[in-house]
């Protein structure tokens, strides 16, 4: 599965999709794999072309994703709906390190503190 396969943008959250998809940028092409196919992918990534860059990423057992990832109240990754899958939780995990605040305008950003 690709990153960007796992995850859509809520009904309601459709004006930030610009916005969220910019956020994502290159992740939304990363593939994930279980580490014991990781060889046998990049192996045939490499051998081939694709006319893509394509990122590779191993997914850990999910028994060391966390069942409930906090994101930033106005965060992009609040606005996400999560498809159903055995990769979910870690993926709401490894994302939560990229969430970005999401502001109304400029005045509002220039009072946001860098983080």
């Amino acid at each position: 599965m690709y990153i960007g396969e796992l995850v859509d943008i809520e009904e309601d959250e459709q004006d930030w999709q610009g916005a969220i998809e910019r956020a994502l940028g290159g992740l939304k092409t990363t593939l994930l794999v279980p580490k014991e196919y990781y060889s046998l992918v990049t192996k045939w990534l490499n051998s081939q072309h694709t006319g893509l860059h394509v990122r590779v990423q191993v997914v850990l057992d999910n028994q060391q994703a966390k069942s409930h990832t906090a994101f930033k109240a106005d965060g992009f990754l609040c606005k996400l709906k999560w498809r159903t899958h055995s990769y979910r939780d870690w993926l709401k995990t490894f994302l939560s390190r990229y969430d970005l605040l999401c502001v109304a305008n400029t005045e509002q950003l220039d009072r946001t503190a860098f983080q």
